[in-house]
């Protein structure tokens, strides 16, 4: 292989990309109704939802009951009125009566919230495919939600406008016993993908950034079977090994292709991620079915970007791919990406077309000047980027399978695999030494 160039690389994908369309115009997946398609959102990149800052300014039930106990005159936005006033019922079950009037939505609900971590109340709408929620502020399951201890609610600031979208997120201090104790297996391994429900603690601005580009994906991409949150982006889910080297190992999300390639999502905001990339070289070494990829999205704040940035990125990935003998030998180099938002989303409300392939780019590693020493690939393309099913060492389509059990992920995705629906009940009985129901 020959040495990293050390010119600037100038290389830019979106010169290779067709011309953007208005976001409203491009083709969507069938059975996602209008209101829950991108141009109907904020778009958090371009707009001013984090001019400010990348964190919310969270409350929940708590603090609420804190002020109130300490007799504060609560001046709390007419959103959480609905939740204050539950707080004053101490004889209500706010959680009984979103399981009891809102059963499945509310669950989808708190999944897709617990999946993702952060998401603003349309985002939230969209992944559920509640279209009735998708104009309202403040839904009446999440008030019950909120007033219940599940769900925190952040509150956004602008110089300029005065109707952003409220976040939501896992609350950190809540209790979740109430909710779980009443749930089925199947509603409890949905909720939680079979792990734990908890709060987080990554910058608000990323996390809406990752939920928006997932959402776009399940929108847009015909090639995508489903798409993840961070909960199931882990690297033993990912590899399907233990491995306390690679324990903190997380994508921000995953795409599942049909063909069960996984494509793992990392996004960044600065161009200081060179540990990032090292850790993501060793868990592509270990992955020895190849059945992952990893591409950087790179989604620093307009206005804070430059070329010198974007060309640090670049420089510090072809370092990554070819840092090792063992990088070189695992083919490191072949499934490692990078894209910018802007290349996929060249300004406020349109889109490329070609985002429908989710194209990125890739050191090369040869060739006569920086220009030639990188490529275009489609990832959702198998012609584009081929993946070998039988080399890997177990089905590669079990994961898209199972994804139809995790109610956290785009409704539009899940509802459309047709692998059959795992049955959780047997296994569990399995599990438990009872293959078969005594008596029956």
């Amino acid at each position: 292989m020959s040495a990293v160039v050390a010119e600037p690389i100038r290389h830019v994908l979106a010169q290779d990309l067709a011309p953007p369309v208005r976001l409203d115009q491009v083709a969507s997946r069938a059975g996602l109704p209008m209101s829950l398609r991108a141009h109907t959102r904020d778009d958090p990149y371009y707009s001013s939802l984090f001019t400010l800052s990348s964190r919310a300014a969270w409350t929940g039930r708590d603090l609420i009951l804190r002020e109130m106990a300490a007799g504060a005159d609560l001046a709390v936005p007419w959103q959480f009125r609905k939740s204050v006033e539950v707080l004053r019922s101490p004889d209500d079950d706010p959680i009984g009566d979103i399981l009891a009037t809102h059963r499945q939505d509310a669950i989808r609900m708190l999944s897709a919230v617990n999946m993702w971590r952060t998401m603003t109340v349309p985002q939230m709408a969209a992944m559920v495919g509640a279209a009735r929620w998708a104009k309202s502020g403040w839904p009446t399951p999440v008030a019950r939600a909120h007033g219940g201890g599940l769900l925190q609610a952040g509150v956004l600031t602008s110089l300029v406008r005065a109707d952003l979208p409220t976040l939501l997120r896992v609350d950190p201090d809540g209790d979740p016993g109430p909710l779980l104790d009443r749930l089925t297996f199947a509603e409890w391994l949905g909720l939680t993908s079979g792990q734990l429900w908890r709060g987080s603690n990554t910058p608000d601005r990323h996390n809406i950034m990752v939920v928006e580009m997932a959402l776009r994906i399940a929108q847009m991409c015909p090639g995508a079977g489903v798409v993840l949150g961070e909960m199931c982006g882990n690297h033993d889910l990912l590899l399907g090994v233990e491995s306390k080297r690679l324990s903190r190992r997380r994508a921000d999300s995953v795409v599942i292709r049909k063909d069960g390639l996984k494509i793992a999502l990392e996004a960044t905001a600065s161009d200081r991620f060179a540990g990032k990339m090292e850790n993501w070289v060793d868990f592509l070494v270990a992955d020895k079915s190849k059945s992952t990829v990893v591409v950087f999205v790179e989604m620093v704040r307009p206005g804070y970007s430059s070329e010198a940035t974007y060309q640090a990125i670049f420089r510090g990935m072809a370092k990554a791919v070819s840092s090792s003998m063992s990088a070189v030998a695992a083919g490191v180099l072949e499934r490692m990406f990078l894209v910018r938002w802007s290349d996929w989303f060249p300004a406020a409300g349109v889109v490329t077309p070609d985002f429908a392939t989710l194209p990125a780019t890739r050191y090369a590693g040869d060739g006569i000047g920086s220009h030639a020493s990188w490529a275009r690939v489609d990832l959702l393309d198998p012609a584009s980027l081929p993946f070998s099913a039988g080399a890997t060492p177990r089905d590669p389509m079990t994961a898209l399978s199972n994804a139809r059990l995790l109610t956290g992920a785009p409704k539009v995705l899940t509802d459309k695999i047709s692998a059959p629906m795992p049955d959780v009940g047997a296994a569990l009985r399995a599990t438990a030494g009872f293959p078969t129901i005594p008596g029956v």
